[in-house]
């Protein structure tokens, strides 16, 4: 800000007062605009920012659809046909019988075809590198950042699951012995079981996510921005 100082001579007091609380009238007004005018930068940009995140959301939320659907399938169908090759077991029926079913069910359900959506965190990413977050609403802010942070752990969350109920190396070698036929059927009910244990935590951990995403979604009646866009200055 540039002023310029009056170059007449001041005679009196009064004329010195005059001069004194113009000057002082035009830096608090231009210090005021300066100020709404930032804030009506940041405003702006807390509101682009916004609608980005939203927008990433919901392709989120239509990703972990997609892949909630494909694995309640799966789900479904490795849960049938694990309990009925267990119940078949506790029957005590002939092996030759409970061999029969294996070649013609479960050699079918033998695989962990589980979907993980890619879910996306480059617009949280900018708005926070670029600061727009820190002008948002504080309680739409904690939505957004609850959101993410679910995307981040339940994917983690998943994984832990996954290496902690699922044996890898054993599944390969019970694929092995499906596909020679010298199979123990109580050895192929354990592995099912653990296939059915991670598709269920993993359809948990989805529900988790898609909840706190749909509540982030839920703006209505908030400000976008903690800076006032009003035509007052403060």
């Amino acid at each position: 800000m540039h002023f310029e100082i009056p170059k007449t001579h001041i005679k009196t007091f009064k004329e010195f007062a005059g001069h004194y609380l113009m000057i002082v009238i035009s830096i608090v007004t231009a210090l005021g605009l300066e100020q709404w005018i930032e804030s009506v930068h940041h405003s702006h940009l807390a509101e682009i920012a916004s609608k980005e995140i939203q927008q990433e959301i919901r392709a989120n939320i239509e990703a972990l659809d997609v892949a909630f659907a494909h694995n309640a399938g799966q789900l479904k169908a490795v849960s049938a046909t694990q309990a009925a090759l267990v119940e078949k077991i506790r029957a005590g029926l002939p092996a030759a019988e409970i061999n029969t079913y294996i070649d013609e069910q479960v050699r079918k359900q033998f695989s962990l075809s589980l979907e993980w959506p890619t879910v996306r965190h480059e617009a949280w990413d900018v708005a926070v590198a670029n600061q727009s977050v820190t002008w948002m609403e504080p309680s739409l802010l904690r939505r957004y950042s609850i959101a993410y942070a679910t995307q981040r752990d339940g994917q983690a969350d998943t994984k832990l699951g996954t290496s902690t109920m699922f044996s890898g190396t054993r599944f390969v070698d019970l694929s092995t012995d499906l596909e020679l036929g010298a199979i123990d059927p109580r050895e192929l009910a354990r592995i099912m079981r653990q296939v059915r244990s991670v598709l269920a935590s993993t359809q948990n951990n989805l529900t988790n996510i898609r909840v706190e995403l749909q509540k982030a979604l839920d703006t209505k009646g908030e400000q976008v921005a903690t800076a006032s866009t009003s035509s007052d200055v403060h």
